[in-house]
């Protein structure tokens, strides 16, 4: 695709699943209600247009991947009956919590995430709730089994356009572990 990555190290690889120590990482983020699907789509547009110059300097930031999406605070804590999603980018690395434009709109927000520890499964195929739910059984089972102690809910990321095939498509399913002995 040539657009940047967020860089991390492989600590342990067992098939698909990997445990991971991520750098540095700025997010930019909005939290957008409703069904997943539609939540992304939504998600996505408010982000592309920070990202496309809609910010106090007008300046575009280069796309990266993947896209982010995560159940937010209130639904994980199960305070929120509607569905509520966070959205998000990885900043390119080259800026800096403060180097980067305000957002013309409240609804972008930024977090920055340090030394953050991993499960991932990577797949192909579509983004459907169905291959979504099998492959995240998979790495509940796998944390489970070895294991690991989780901190938060799983969340999604997907690195390629809707245009490419599913079978060539880079999904994976994360959830942030505690340091791994």
């Amino acid at each position: 695709m040539g657009v940047e990555t967020p860089k991390y190290s492989v600590i342990e690889k067992d098939g698909k699943i990997e445990l991971r120590r991520y750098e540095r990482m700025i997010l930019a983020q909005t939290t957008v209600q409703g069904p997943r699907d539609e939540a992304i789509s939504a998600g996505f547009r408010v982000l592309a247009d920070y990202i496309f110059g809609n910010n106090e300097r007008g300046e575009e930031i280069s796309m990266t991947a993947p896209v982010i999406q995560e159940p937010s605070a209130a639904a994980q804590n199960n305070t929120d009956e509607t569905e509520s999603w966070v959205v998000s980018f990885v900043a390119p690395s080259s800026y800096e919590l403060d180097g980067l434009p305000k957002p013309s709109t409240p609804d972008v927000t930024f977090t920055e995430v340090r030394d953050m520890y991993v499960a991932a499964l990577q797949f192909s195929g579509s983004q459907g709730e169905k291959n979504l739910q099998e492959n995240m059984a998979q790495l509940e089972n796998y944390v489970t089994d070895n294991g690991l102690q989780t901190n938060g809910k799983p969340f999604y990321a997907f690195y390629d356009p809707p245009w490419t095939p599913p079978f060539l498509r880079r999904n994976e399913i994360i959830i942030v572990i505690n340091k791994p002995l």
